[in-house]
């Protein structure tokens, strides 16, 4: 059985998604029902946030497919939602059950997991697996211990139609600007019609969650020293959601069957469920689309052992999760300096090329699940 949200799949802006998980997509079937909605860019461009000059340009495009046999897409998560969600439909081993809030979870007879849903009824398996996102309600049942702390950073995101922007923002790229403690990020989306903005300032969240409405004139506000393009770029920007960044520690697995005996082994989180990562390096929804891919090759060989699988699982997926993190942390401490860092940084950067930029990002993007 999976589970869905009862509300609609149009939240969120763009989603950037590397070749560790285009190759994943594609190789699910997905590559066609995606092709209207994707954009794929030719080059991540990085500016200077401040003074506006471009810094350097890593090769995206045709380059990047070359080196590592698959594409570097740029999509709207509502468009990445829906072919997802199409494709599990037209599955008939899978069935859908919309609008469900499990309230409890005990262990199944015999064996697996039986979970209790505030709607009436029960459902039974040989293990629930909770991919149910950063606020995740099942990590709150099954896991209480994990808490999220909020990290004091908000990022905004608004959308635009392409012939509405300027003109320097219509290039097919993905560009970057860092300025001191923020960064702007914005992309192709809808395939190629629309633009995706999102702006990352130091400022406290005031509510949680994915989808909170902020004024233009207060994102405007947290970035005081917008070079002349990106400003005329925000003032075009009308409507803005917000959401924090949090933090908290990965969880896999419920320790000690949190929920009633024996119930540990039966239960596996994926994705933000079990792993928040700060949005600097792209990767949070690749990894998801990793777990995933991971948890099936697993499940298709584990002849039912919910437990071995579980384990297994967390093995091979916490070094890699560890390390993305890690990396992600870093880019942001490196998008934001300041001052003396900041100008060396700036250097680096312009001395360094691209292409060789790209190559210190083989461990990421030539991930393969079956490796």
């Amino acid at each position: 059985m999976l589970e869905t949200r009862s509300g609609p799949i149009d939240e969120g802006a763009g989603i950037q998604l590397g070749p560790n998980a285009t190759r994943i997509l594609i190789g699910l079937g997905l590559e066609a029902r995606l092709a209207p909605h994707i954009a794929v860019p030719e080059h991540i461009v990085v500016n200077d946030g401040v003074e506006g000059r471009e810094l350097t340009r890593f090769p995206l495009g045709e380059t990047i497919h070359r080196r590592y046999d698959a594409p570097y897409w740029v999509v709207h998560r509502a468009d990445l939602y829906k072919a997802l969600l199409d494709a599990a439909r037209a599955e008939p081993l899978i069935s859908i059950a919309a609008g469900r809030t499990v309230t409890a979870v005990e262990p199944g007879a015999g064996r697996g997991v039986r979970i209790h849903m505030a709607e009436g009824g029960s459902a039974h398996g040989a293990l629930l697996v909770a991919a149910d996102g950063l606020w995740s309600r099942l990590r709150a049942l099954l896991a209480p211990g994990v808490r999220l702390e909020a990290t004091g950073v908000t990022a905004a995101r608004s959308i635009l139609a392409m012939d509405a922007v300027p003109r320097r923002f219509q290039a097919p790229v993905t560009g970057i600007w860092l300025a001191p403690d923020c960064h702007v990020v914005h992309y192709p989306v809808a395939g190629g019609r629309q633009l995706a903005i999102v702006a990352i300032a130091p400022v406290a969240a005031t509510a949680s969650g994915w989808n909170t409405s902020v004024e233009a004139a207060a994102v405007i506000a947290r970035f005081p020293r917008l070079p002349p393009a990106l400003a005329e770029l925000f003032e075009r920007a009308e409507t803005w959601r917000q959401w924090g960044l949090m933090r908290g520690d990965m969880t896999f697995r419920p320790e000690g069957g949190v929920a009633g005996p024996g119930v540990g082994p039966a239960v596996l989180f994926l994705g933000d469920a079990a792993h928040p990562i700060q949005p600097f390096l792209a990767q949070g929804g690749a990894m998801a689309i990793e777990d995933a891919a991971v948890f099936a090759d697993l499940f298709a060989a584990a002849a039912g052992d919910a437990a071995s699988l579980a384990i297994r699982f967390e093995t091979l997926r916490r070094p890699r999760i560890e390390r993305v993190r890690t990396a992600s942390l870093e880019n942001g401490r490196i998008y934001h300096l300041s001052g003396l860092a900041r100008t060396m940084r700036n250097a680096a950067l312009r001395l360094t090329p691209g292409a060789a930029m790209i190559r210190r990002y083989d461990w990421l993007y030539g991930w393969r699940a079956n490796a």
